[in-house]
């Protein structure tokens, strides 16, 4: 009986693990949005198509979470503005370190991923 209690446990470990490698939990929850159109006084939100025309043209995006704006980086430290428009038009959800500097808030991505 003792055995049969463990290994449902360890079972239930394993499809707990899975399911967060699969779906981590995000660090940060919000939209992807062009930074000039924030300073400009907009909301900054974008779609997709609008996120990717930003990018190629060498434009910032960032995520807008809870009224903050985050500048998001990949682990390796380049900036994760492709990720960023790959993932506009909805919520997108970033795992990673945050990080504040001179008031300027950052996110070390490790995951960047739609949120449903």
């Amino acid at each position: 009986m003792k055995k049969f209690i463990i290994s449902i446990f360890a079972a239930g470990l394993f499809i707990i693990a899975v399911a967060m490698a699969q779906n981590p939990v995000p660090t940060i929850t919000g939209n992807t949005a062009s930074m000039n159109g924030l300073v400009t006084g907009g909301d900054g939100k974008v779609g997709k198509a609008q996120a990717v025309a930003l990018f190629k043209k060498g434009q910032p995006l960032v995520i807008v979470a809870k009224n903050k704006i985050y500048f998001v980086y990949n682990a390796d430290g380049s900036y994760a503005c492709k990720k960023l428009a790959k993932h506009a038009g909805g919520n997108v959800g970033v795992a990673g370190k945050i990080k504040k500097k001179n008031g300027v808030n950052f996110i070390i991505a490790d995951k960047i991923f739609n949120v449903r």
